[in-house]
């Protein structure tokens, strides 16, 4: 059997069809919920990461994993034009995506950014440069954690379980093994992250003249962001970023009931 990155969630209509990056859990059955939204005729691909079968060898850059996909996607449909989107690092990969299809003369029609963060160690190619990044935004991130969870009293109980997860796993690691440890909470292959995270690592995000859909949730106070207003794509995306407000935080976007709004969102972003 040979298994591809490229799934079909909904193949049939008449409409140009929708092609999804995963976002870090490598998976694309999230999206299944998402296309039952959209209008009957409108197909809907996903991406999937390659290694997710823990038989393929996982990819080791964006570049690469932007190549496979694209190589995928014009084996199914050489002509295009193309509208891709992403979830999450999904949009970042989207992205790439799209700059290697104009660079090989392909018709890039849109592409939709599903509530996707560029990190301020994504705009540098120095090692030394990205270390500095992360420390400054991990600095940001305790200060901006420490606020939100004394907002009010939803935030502090879902600080506390994040905080108990996170020592549970740490707990787990020294006790079973990193690998072991990843065994048990999640479903695909460690290789896979070990790759996944190296290739976000060594990536650098360069500025294409395009336009780009943001699709932003209401509730953003999950995750910090050094750009609260365009997540970082302002000066990546030169010829502007389309900013909707999407319901729901980075979690549950993508679940009953903010899947519907979504939905409509999207549909209508996809039709104009």
């Amino acid at each position: 059997i040979t298994w591809n990155s490229l799934v079909p969630i909904q193949p049939k209509g008449k409409k140009e069809p929708l092609y999804l990056v995963h976002g870090a859990d490598h998976n694309v059955m999230i999206f299944k919920l998402l296309s039952n939204n959209l209008d009957a005729d409108q197909p809907v691909y996903g991406l999937q990461a390659k290694g997710l079968n823990g038989i393929d060898e996982p990819l080791g850059t964006v570049e690469e994993m932007a190549a496979h996909y694209i190589l995928e996607i014009i084996k199914s449909n050489p002509k295009g034009p193309y509208t891709l989107a992403g979830y999450s690092f999904g949009g970042v990969i989207a992205f790439e995506m799209a700059r290697q299809l104009l660079a090989q003369n392909k018709d890039v029609k849109r592409v939709v950014l599903l509530d996707s963060y560029v990190y301020p160690h994504y705009y540098s190619s120095n090692t030394t440069a990205k270390k500095i990044a992360k420390t400054k935004y991990r600095m940001a991130m305790a200060v901006f954690m420490t606020k939100t969870m004394f907002s009010n009293k939803a935030n502090f109980d879902r600080r506390i379980q994040l905080f108990k997860g996170g020592i549970k796993n740490s707990y787990l690691k020294l006790k079973l093994g990193k690998e072991n440890q990843h065994k048990l909470v999640k479903s695909w292959p460690y290789k896979l992250d070990q790759m996944h995270n190296k290739a976000v690592d060594s990536y650098q995000i360069l500025p294409l003249a395009i336009k780009v859909d943001l699709l932003r949730v209401a509730e953003d106070d999950i995750f910090y962001a050094h750009d609260t207003e365009l997540l970082g794509w302002d000066p990546i995306a030169t010829k502007g970023v389309n900013k909707h407000e999407i319901p729901g935080n980075h979690i549950n976007m993508l679940s009953p009931p903010n899947d519907k709004k979504l939905g409509r969102i999207l549909q209508n972003i996809l039709d104009s």
